[in-house]
């Protein structure tokens, strides 16, 4: 509400019927408790109009009114140092902010100059009272009303020197003055002054740190203020990790700085310090003020050209990450209307007080935001946006460090079609009058040009078009992009072609070669085309091999693969061309083609030679077998001692005792005692086994004679020709003849 100066009833006021001039001191105490404010008035009647009621032309000033700030006390005036009558009332408009003070001056006939000096204290209003007046230790928001004609008005601000006056009036200037500085803007081009007024000591809040996963925010609250410190500790916790996701990136770097800021009752809107990162935040602020002002600082003023998109991406991912807590959900509209210009040409500008551009400027930033962005999930809105921040290409991979610049409307556009998939995107900024009519023009051979980029970039397989092409798609060359899409001819297909190849059998396109691709010019393609054409022609004779060998040809072949190296020779074929030594894929490419066509024969001579062997090997054992299983030519006789432990009469002695071979002999008849004489001896006998025997009878069991206390002799018969059985009992009172070793054993 601008203060006016009216007349008595007899003579109503006419702003053309006076000359005003106005002055107003404010003085901030040093310990925050107050602001004084002096206004000083001076007015002339000038009003010479002539009405019927009023012939002569002549009127009278007899009332001034003014505005002042609702919290207002001790409100006087006076006029040559005498008191003057104030009354106050709340204004028309119900603004709570304000009140009309209006003051009864002596009659002011025309010529006659009166002035008027009104004074008043300033206590300040509570946190997020209605009256946005605050004054407290290191902070003042004010409001500054000064009666006066255009040109004619003066504002003073005295101030502590720690505080920093912030206003959208670029008119004010500094004069240090002891330990306060003086605020000075004069001769304001607008009838009336009126100015909010907000003046901080920056070393002076209660200060906490937040840290959310790599992020860090400084929160600087104004003095006494804990609830706006837990509250905006609580949206940044609860909001900022969401945030992030849908970013695609994580904050971490510089810090951000979230301040507690009068200032938008001053600018209509926040203040945002891009260049160190720092941003105000209303006290009454919600979990989506609070993200997006974080959102603003964090951006900055490096990575992002357009004031449209840092605000609108700022507003749609705040808005996005908090679920649109303590925000207006913002429809799109056609670019038109009142105060209506392409986004594009909205500058940043050193004042921020609402203006028709600005009005529309913000709302139509977050709809064009979210035609390009609301149809997209939050993973390809991380794409997209991420791709921003970084000031990636399009047409590069996410995270490449080539084509890396600050990301300008263009630039954008291309991320939301080629990244988010938003086919209808440049349809948006058609619509929204993003661009201006020149830059319109560019959209129709960019259509064209994106058609066949994307025809090409299906034919080369996984790989990226050249990257000379790329780099025109970016710059938006399209006529350069149009002479390298023709020039390059069936280079894409072979490029795909060489990408399937390989993979069928298990193979990776060197590097080397994808290099040679990427670095094709469009206008001289010659050194790529050979390039795919060695590797091609290399790659056919490698995948022959590879599939003989997968086949085995045989168990001949493997076997002389096996034993000639081939295998290995496939191997460092193999190795060679991933690595890009193509001359040595080649070699060792035919040393395997040697080996594997002397492979059989070799395989075969193996096998039969080991068979050779085998059956050498099994005849010389059965032969060793039957040679021991045969019975050796003479057996040894048995020992004198079994012969004398053997007893003849045992079943178990003459079971294991061999038979003789040929008849039995009979034993002579018994004679009887032989007195004096020799024993006789009977013819020698040779036992079974004993084939050369040499007259010597075999040794066999020695009888005692009786009465010796062995066994009773035994009837023993004689055998046919009167002879004895070798072996057989001695006669009574005969001795056994000595055997050939010796007397015979007692």
């Amino acid at each position: 509400m601008l203060g006016t100066m009216v007349a008595t009833a007899t003579a109503e006021a006419d702003e053309n019927g006076r000359d005003e001039v106005g002055h107003g001191r404010y003085v901030i105490s040093e310990d925050g408790a107050s602001v004084q404010a002096t206004i000083t008035m001076t007015v002339t009647n000038t009003d010479t109009r002539v009405t019927p009621d009023n012939p002569g032309g002549r009127w009278l000033v007899t009332t001034v009114k003014t505005n002042i700030p609702a919290s207002a006390e001790s409100v006087k005036a006076t006029s040559s140092g005498a008191a003057l009558t104030v009354s106050l009332a709340d204004v028309t408009q119900k603004d709570p902010n304000i009140r009309v003070a209006t003051i009864t001056v002596p009659e002011l006939k025309y010529g006659e100059t009166g002035t008027i000096v009104l004074t008043y204290t300033v206590p300040g209003a509570p946190f997020r009272a209605k009256d946005y007046t605050r004054i407290g230790r290191g902070y003042a928001g004010i409001g500054l009303w000064i009666e006066g004609d255009p040109g004619k008005t003066t504002a003073e601000v005295v101030a502590p020197t720690s505080m920093q006056l912030i206003t959208d009036d670029p008119g004010y200037t500094g004069v240090p003055d002891g330990d306060t500085t003086v605020w000075t803007s004069k001769n304001s081009p607008v009838a009336n002054y009126w100015a909010y007024l907000v003046l901080r000591d920056p070393s002076v809040n209660d200060g906490r740190t937040v840290k959310v996963g790599k992020a860090t925010i400084a929160l600087e609250a104004l003095p006494g203020d804990g609830e706006w410190l837990d509250s905006t500790e609580r949206a940044l916790t609860e909001g900022l990790p969401r945030l992030e996701k849908l970013m695609g990136v994580e904050w971490e770097g510089a810090e951000v700085t979230l301040f507690e800021d009068l200032s938008v009752y001053t600018f209509g809107g926040y203040t945002t310090l891009l260049d160190k990162r720092t941003a105000g935040v209303t006290e009454k602020e919600s979990p989506h003020d609070v993200l997006r002002q974080a959102t603003s600082a964090w951006l900055g003023e490096d990575r992002l050209k357009e004031r449209w998109l840092h605000e609108g991406i700022a507003a749609f991912v705040a808005y996005r990450a908090s679920d649109g807590v303590g925000a207006t959900l913002v429809t799109p509209k056609p670019g038109s209307g009142k105060g209506s210009l392409p986004l594009g040409q909205w500058q940043w500008t050193p004042r921020a007080d609402p203006t028709p551009e600005e009005d529309y400027a913000y709302p139509t930033s977050h709809g064009t935001m979210r035609l390009l962005l609301d149809g997209l999930d939050d993973e390809a809105v991380a794409r997209v946006l991420s791709g921003a921040v970084r000031g990636e290409s399009a047409y590069e991979e996410p995270g490449a460090a080539d084509g890396v610049a600050i990301t300008d409307q263009r630039r954008f556009l291309d991320l939301v079609e080629v990244r988010g998939g938003n086919a209808k995107a440049a349809d948006a900024y058609v619509a929204q009058s993003v661009f201006d009519a020149e830059q319109a023009k560019a959209l129709e051979p960019r259509a064209a040009a994106r058609a066949a980029y994307v025809g090409i970039d299906e034919k080369d397989g996984a790989w990226l078009p050249p990257k000379a092409l790329r780099a025109q798609m970016a710059g938006w060359e399209f006529a350069e992009a149009e002479k390298s899409l023709a020039g390059l001819g069936d280079l894409p297909e072979s490029a795909g072609g060489l990408q399937s190849s390989a993979e069928k059998v298990g193979l990776k396109v060197p590097a080397s070669v994808r290099a040679a691709y990427d670095g094709a010019d469009g206008a001289n393609p010659d050194a790529a085309v050979k390039t795919l054409g060695e590797a091609k022609d290399v790659l056919f004779d490698l995948t022959g091999a590879i599939r003989s060998a997968q086949r085995g040809d045989g168990p001949f072949v493997g076997i002389g693969r096996a034993v000639l190296g081939a295998n290995q020779a496939l191997d460092r074929s193999r190795s060679a061309f991933e690595s890009g030594d193509l001359d040595q894929a080649r070699r060792s490419l035919s040393a395997y083609q040697d080996k594997q066509r002397g492979a059989a024969g070799v395989g075969i001579a193996i096998v039969v030679g080991a068979a050779v062997l085998l059956l050498g090997a099994v005849a010389g054992v059965l032969i060793w077998r039957r040679r021991r299983s045969r019975p050796s030519a003479a057996q040894a006789p048995p020992s004198a001692d079994r012969l004398l432990s053997a007893d003849p009469w045992s079943g178990s002695a003459n079971a294991s005792r061999p038979p003789f071979a040929g008849p039995a002999q009979q034993s002579p008849p018994f004679r009887g005692p032989t007195q004096g004489g020799p024993p006789t001896q009977g013819p020698a006998v040779r036992p079974p086994g004993n084939p050369g025997g040499q007259g010597q009878p075999p040794p066999g069991p020695q009888f005692a004679s009786p009465g010796s206390g062995g066994p009773p002799p035994r009837p023993n018969p004689a055998p046919p020709g009167g002879q004895p059985r070798p072996g057989g009992p001695a006669q009574p009172g005969r001795q056994p003849p000595p055997g050939p070793s010796g007397p015979p054993r007692s």
